[in-house]
């Protein structure tokens, strides 16, 4: 019990602004810290903007300040009466709210009005998978006679959807969950997978292409169905003879959007390239008809949608028991959109030669829409429909490309596609608690539940304040290195650096402590770094600073040393001992980031007895090539061009954004890029592959920050594991 004494003041900061300020004086053992907030819905003020800034509590005579975290500053966009249209829901009834968008003509207002249900009665409703769009253009809906600010695409979306003769129930985050309640949008993430998994159907709202504002009359609207009955609309597209073209808000390109479909939906039947009748082959040449640029421009403009990075539709696509794509007049399955870019997949070999024939932005085009589709959503997709297993640090392996307005998000986001925790509780949603809090519990119940330091690979997060150096992440100082950090971690499972023994470890705070076998290597000398971005040119000279530090070569003779016994043992080292030895060309080449993000795949194996070497040999010469544009002395290679490629493949893989290096043992390896000499180089009990390590200045022996994973020759089988390993093993405090 408690008794409780509410006022409101207030201070006028300027003639448009006043500060409100409430107090509540309870008698309690705890103030209940919801009191102001049910004060404010019901409190009866004037329509005038309102800056909440702060309650004062008085528990048992001593007086406290608490910040409003579940009330933000009201801005002119939110006022008391938006705020009065959420009453509290009811958790144990897995309630959730609806939007019924009230049917209307095209350029009417969006009118609507909200229920509440339980999700334990089954209601019937649809949901909506959008991106917000710019927080700082909105516009007005109008929700139980109340106007209610949304974003321009939210309204856009409401008006594509909106029927003309009856009301549509809908679900959507921005308007049916309290944003201002951070335990409200704590619990209804909680129920998004079944949320997204009770909808009839979920639509994935892609907005008009360039242009942001909604035609000036309603589309006629183009409806696919993924069946025979599309034929008709193909049919009927090629019998026109002419361009379904619309210009682009620049006004410089054409697009042809329905051309675009109509090309997706041929793929979707399996048709071979110079099947499609936008193409014709001329003597092993592709060649295009007069609409393919424009079907190119739209391509291009549907993969760079933000849609498609957004953490928040992975679950949203994936739990949906039937998703609908809405693009501009287009209305189209999901399960399209995916068979086409499987059929991709599958012809890359036969048809991919003829698209790069076709010039570098038609592949890049294709490549796009590939990857929208297949780095993850693909993936996840198919293994929830195997009944696959799913950690979340799998699920998150999948996702981590994908952004998130609230970092606590990438994780958020996603926990309702996980199917297995692994024997530990599952992670509760809470917005109350700070990023680094979150990402720690990742990574600490992922350590707990595997025994497998796994997890601790890649490099340090950015972004989240007071984070230490062992929550980490796969990297995105760009594209290119980001899928090599994932290929490189997704291959570790073929090492046993600790030699099998499981990982034991403990967290004191913001600090990871763990048993390893007491450092005893260091780094002597560290390279240069390869960037994602460099030339055939840079790659070259960068190799060859690498093999003159392990004294193999000299700058000005690239061919000294190829008979050196260490020779291949530096080769091994920048291609971390393992390739995929499978026919590779330029398309794959090119397309080969969509694999990194992936798990390893069971044709990468260990070097093993080939003769590194002799591909090595190889690989050099047609690099040296490559970099003079000797094309001519480059096809001398043709015969064995299949394991050159696959070298380069795997070399890549292995060395963007890292830095060579040589451990004071005089084993050659791979590192982070922050490596230093002086760091010291850590098997770490449960790591498949060591760690750089650095001890903290001014703390005392035994602590450290954890600098990267490391690739070294000669310790990756258990070799750096003493014989009397037991009396070896030491704590490790890593910050």
């Amino acid at each position: 019990m408690h008794t409780q004494k509410q006022c409101i003041s207030k201070r006028k900061v300027n003639d448009k602004t006043e500060e409100y300020f409430l107090k509540d004086e309870f008698e309690a053992d705890k103030p209940v810290l919801n009191g102001s907030l049910e004060f404010l819905r019901n409190f009866n003020m004037s329509e005038n903007p309102l800056k909440v800034q702060y309650r004062t509590v008085s528990l048992k005579g001593q007086r406290m300040k608490h910040v409003l975290s579940s009330i933000p500053r009201i801005t002119h966009t939110h006022t008391l009466h938006s705020l009065r249209m959420y009453s509290p829901l009811n958790t144990s009834r897995k309630e959730i709210r609806l939007l019924h968008i009230h049917p209307g003509n095209w350029n009417d207002g969006i009118e609507c009005h909200m229920e509440t249900v339980s999700l334990k009665d089954y209601p019937k409703f649809q949901a909506i998978s959008y991106v917000w769009g710019d927080t700082t253009n909105k516009l007005s809906i109008t929700v139980d006679g109340k106007n209610l600010a949304v974003t321009q695409n939210v309204v856009t979306g409401l008006q594509r959807l909106r029927a003309t003769g009856e009301t549509l129930a809908l679900w959507l985050d921005a308007v049916c969950i309290n944003q201002s309640d951070i335990h409200e949008r704590s619990e209804q993430v909680q129920c998004m997978r079944e949320i997204y998994s009770s909808a009839d159907e979920v639509f994935i709202w892609l907005g008009y292409g360039r242009n942001l504002h909604s035609p000036s009359e309603q589309p006629d609207i183009v409806r696919w169905t993924g069946e025979d009955e599309d034929l008709e609309i193909v049919d009927s597209y090629f019998k026109q003879g002419t361009l379904q073209n619309s210009p682009n808000e620049e006004g410089n390109e054409t697009e042809d959007v329905v051309g675009l479909f109509v090309y997706m939906k041929l793929r979707a039947m399996n048709k071979h390239v110079h099947e499609i009748p936008f193409f014709d082959v001329k003597g092993g040449k592709l060649q295009a008809g007069q609409s393919w640029l424009a079907i190119i421009q739209a391509m291009h403009t549907l993969s760079s949608h933000p849609w498609w990075t957004r953490i928040w539709v992975v679950q949203e696509t994936i739990l949906a028991r039937k998703a609908t794509v809405l693009y501009g007049k287009i209305t189209v399955p999901w399960t399209l959109v995916g068979e086409s870019t499987r059929a991709a997949a599958r012809h890359i070999h036969c048809c991919g030669d003829l698209h790069q024939a076709r010039g570098g932005r038609e592949l890049r085009a294709i490549v796009e829409l590939r990857k929208a589709r297949y780095d993850d959503l693909e993936w996840l997709r198919a293994a929830r429909a195997q009944k696959k297993k799913l950690s979340l640090y799998q699920v998150m392996s999948r996702t981590y490309s994908r952004n998130a307005t609230d970092v606590r998000d990438e994780v958020f986001g996603v926990l309702g596609l996980v199917t297995d925790w692994l024997g530990q509780s599952p992670l509760i949603p809470d917005y109350d608690l700070s990023p680094c809090e979150v990402f720690m519990r990742v990574v600490t119940k992922h350590i707990q539940s595997t025994l497998s330091l796994h997890i601790l690979m890649g490099t340090t997060r950015t972004g989240i304040p007071h984070v230490p150096s062992w929550v980490t992440q796969r990297g995105r100082t760009s594209q290119s290195s980001s899928s090599a950090t994932g290929y490189r971690i997704n291959r570790a499972v073929l090492f046993s650096a600790a030699g099998g023994r499981p990982a034991s470890v403990r967290r004191a705070s913001n600090v990871l402590i763990t048993d390893a076998f007491e450092p005893s290597l260091t780094v002597s000398q560290v390279g240069s770094t390869l960037p994602g971005n460099h030339n055939w040119r840079e790659l070259i000279d960068c190799i060859a600073s690498w093999r003159h530090m392990a004294q193999l070569e000299n700058p000005t003779d690239h061919t000294l040393g190829l008979k050196n016994p260490q020779n291949e043992a530096f080769w091994r080292t920048i291609i971390h001992d393992s390739w995929q030895p499978q026919r590779m060309n330029s398309v794959d080449i090119l397309s080969a980031q969509l694999d990194f993000s992936g798990e390893v795949f069971t044709a990468y194996r260990r070097c093993g007895d080939t003769d590194v070497n002799r591909i090595a040999e190889g690989f050099w010469d047609w690099a040296q090539s490559q970099a003079k544009g000797d094309l001519k002395k480059s096809e001398e290679h043709t015969s064995s061009m299949n394991e050159i490629k696959a070298f380069y493949h795997s070399l890549l893989g292995a060395i963007l954004d890292r830095r060579f290096f040589i451990a004071s043992n005089g084993c050659m390896g791979m590192g982070p890029p922050e490596m230093q000499p002086g760091d010291s180089i850590v098997i770490l009990l449960g790591s498949t592959v060591p760690f750089c390590i650095r001890a903290m200045q001014d703390a005392p022996n035994g602590n450290y920050r954890l600098v990267g994973d490391a690739y070294v020759h000669g310790l990756m089988d258990g070799e750096g594991v003493p014989n009397d390993c037991e009396e070896k093993i030491v704590q490790i405090h890593i910050h």
